[in-house]
């Protein structure tokens, strides 16, 4: 099965590498994909193809979003 991971880079995307590490995995961080940017992710998921997306990216500057008053951590 062909399976795209976000925050590939992150604990959680690495464990999920080694636990479907018999699987087709593609896994990206936040410098191949920027999950904020709407066209960015219709191109990875249009170039990947994936059957599965696993989406393990996530803001884990806990500090940072308490100050950030934009609702980027919602």
């Amino acid at each position: 099965m062909r399976i795209l991971i976000t925050g590939g880079n992150g604990q959680l995307g690495r464990a999920l590498q080694t636990a479907l590490a018999g699987d087709d995995v593609v896994s990206l961080g936040h410098g191949e994909l920027d999950i904020t940017d709407a066209a960015v992710v219709r191109r990875a998921l249009a170039e990947a193809r994936p059957e599965v997306v696993v989406h393990a990216a996530a803001w884990t500057d806990t500090a940072g979003c308490e100050r950030d008053r934009s609702g980027r951590c919602s």
